[in-house]
């Protein structure tokens, strides 16, 4: 049965036509500005300041919501990272919002199927520094990066939950932000149009690109030896040159988000025209042609 569904789908896929079942469910009552799955549950940011976190019911095909934050800032919540810690529903979840704030939050027994106990999330700190929204996080092991509208990218320490660094790196504000955990490669864009490398111990920049068809760039991010970036087109290029090894009209709109399928190639794509896109490359479905 998998495997027919399996190949049901990627026919699918092959014939460009598509005829989706949704399953969906509207207990948001604001725009929602981010999220984060896992298994089966699903958690979101909103204009309204709330975050609220759902379970997704396989039996009736729709989400009920575990937990409501009704205030999470004092502003929308535009981004979300979450570093899930193993069993028992443990983790931890980094927000940031229009108030300029990067909010943690412990996740303890949060996201668990176990019906006897059911943690709450619970406010670890709220890390202030930015002088506007924070539109971008990127988490790793022992760092929080944010960047935000006011121009400037912050690290944190997420031990101490201090901020360890502040660089102003596009003189603008700066919409997206990827790290590169084996090199330590930043990359960021704005609404330049740049789309900049530095090197995250130094900060110092080490190669530029730019938006060849608008002015801002609104997503970014690392896949093997690639960086990929939106604005109305998808671009690949080699991390260390910037060279452009792919392009494609994507949209009409500028593209906000993206989701890479490396087994396919394909690249799944989101953007303010209200349209789902699908874009295609032998770059990402073999890494051998990287080089």
């Amino acid at each position: 049965m998998l495997c027919r569904e399996r190949r049901e789908l990627e026919e699918r896929w092959d014939r460009r036509r598509f005829n989706p079942k949704t399953d969906s469910s509207r207990p948001a009552k604001s725009a929602i500005y981010c999220s984060f799955a896992v298994e089966n549950y699903i958690i979101t940011g909103a204009r309204n300041r709330s975050i609220c976190f759902y379970e997704f019911e396989q039996e009736e095909r729709a989400l009920s919501i575990i937990f409501r934050i009704k205030d999470a800032h004092a502003g929308s919540v535009l981004c979300m990272e979450v570093d899930l810690l193993g069993g028992g529903g443990a983790g931890t979840m980094y927000t940031g919002g229009s108030d300029g704030r990067v909010n943690v939050w412990d996740l303890d027994g949060v996201l668990t199927e176990w019906s006897t106990f059911r943690g709450k999330p619970v406010l670890v700190k709220s890390m202030v520094g930015h002088e506007a929204g924070v539109l971008d996080l990127v988490v790793d092991n022992h760092r929080v990066l944010s960047c935000s509208k006011d121009g400037t990218v912050r690290v944190w320490c997420r031990n101490s939950l201090t901020s360890t660094a502040q660089v102003d790196l596009l003189g603008g504000p700066i919409n997206c932000i990827a790290l590169h955990q084996e090199t330590g490669i930043l990359v960021a864009a704005g609404c330049h149009g740049k789309i900049t490398f530095y090197d995250l111990e130094t900060m110092k920049p080490l190669q530029r690109c730019r938006s060849q068809t608008r002015d801002t760039v609104a997503c970014v991010g690392f896949y093997d030896d690639l960086v990929v970036w939106g604005d109305t087109h998808l671009r690949l290029a080699q991390m260390g040159t910037g060279r452009v090894m792919f392009e494609q009209s994507a949209d009409t709109e500028l593209i906000r988000c993206f989701t890479i399928m490396p087994r396919t190639g394909r690249v799944i794509t989101g953007s303010y025209s209200n349209q789902v896109g699908v874009c295609l490359s032998v770059y990402l479905a073999s890494p051998t042609s990287h080089d």
